[in-house]
C-alpha cells in the first residue's frame, strides 16, 4: 500500500472515531449518572486526541523519510489504542462490569 492510500485510510478511521466520540458525548450529555463531568471530560480528551491525530496526518503528508513516516504512524496507532482501551474501561464501569475506573489524563 502506498503512502497516499495509508494516509487516506488513517484519516477515514480517525473521522469514524471522531464521529463516535461526538455521538458518545451527546448521549452522555443527555443522561444523568454519577460523576457525569468526569465522563464528559474524557470525551473532551478523546476529541483532543483525534485532533492531534489529524495534525499528525498533515505532518505525514509533508514527511520525506520512511523513518519519520513510520514514527508518526506509530504515534497515531498508539493514540487510537489508548482511546480504545480507555473506552472499554469506561463502558465496563458505567455498565457495572468494573468496580472502579482509573483516572487517565491524555492531554
Amino acid at each position: 500500500m502506498d503512502k497516499t492510500n495509508i494516509l487516506q485510510e488513517l484519516l477515514s478511521k480517525i473521522e469514524v472515531l471522531s464521529l463516535a466520540v461526538d455521538s458518545a458525548r451527546e448521549r452522555l450529555e443527555s443522561s444523568e449518572f454519577p460523576n457525569k463531568e468526569q465522563w464528559l471530560s474524557r470525551m473532551d480528551q478523546y476529541t483532543t486526541m483525534t485532533l492531534k491525530q489529524k495534525e499528525l496526518i498533515t505532518q505525514l503528508q509533508e514527511s520525506s523519510t520512511v523513518e519519520e513516516f513510520d514514527r508518526i504512524v506509530g504515534i497515531i496507532n498508539g493514540l487510537s489504542i489508548m482511546m480504545r482501551d480507555d473506552a472499554v474501561e469506561v463502558v465496563e464501569f458505567i455498565t457495572g462490569k468494573r468496580n472502579e475506573v482509573s483516572h487517565k489524563d491524555y492531554n
